[in-house]
């Protein structure tokens, strides 16, 4: 072995070490952090106070042939809900093996995929009427558990709402 060798091979192994024991501790310390920090939940109550009004006089489908357009047989009992997609009324029903399917009660279409830039547009408009409906007398309070809320100012909650345009922008 060259004499040269051996020196670069020990120095090589105790930066990688220490490199590779950095990394641990770290690891380690962000699965302590996500083992006690509570994530935003999002109840159903309050995705039902901010859903948007349901034209029920623009439904022209029912149930039964909403099913039928997504494919999903009679017999089969499974959870079915009638709701708003932008300006348009939609029954979105899940099948036996938990597949969600849409089809517009205006006009008995399945709803197409949505691809990126329309979800975002559908999330920026959820959060300003969150927003809107949150934000009174200059405070907002924005839900981070059940057992806990968050105050934000009504500045930062347009931060918020601005940063999620910005996103859906790029």
């Amino acid at each position: 072995m060259p004499p040269g060798l051996k020196r670069w091979i020990v120095r090589a192994h105790m930066y990688l070490g220490v490199a590779f024991a950095a990394l641990s501790v770290m690891w380690f310390a962000s699965g302590i952090v996500l083992a006690y920090n509570t994530f935003r939940v999002l109840l159903d109550a309050d995705r039902l106070r901010v859903a948007p009004p349901l034209d029920c006089a623009a439904c022209r489908v029912s149930e039964a042939e909403a099913r039928r357009v997504a494919g999903i047989p009679d017999h089969q009992s499974t959870p079915a809900r009638l709701g708003m997609l932008g300006a348009r009324p939609v029954w979105r029903i899940v099948d036996v093996e938990e597949k969600w399917h849409a089809v517009f009660a205006d006009s008995a279409v399945r709803v197409p995929p949505v691809d990126s830039a329309a979800g975002a547009a559908i999330a920026v408009a959820f959060v300003r009427r969150r927003i809107a409906k949150n934000c009174g007398a200059g405070r907002c309070e924005i839900p981070r558990h059940p057992a806990r809320a968050r105050s934000m100012d009504s500045r930062t909650a347009v931060a918020v709402a601005a940063s999620a345009a910005a996103l859906r922008r790029d």
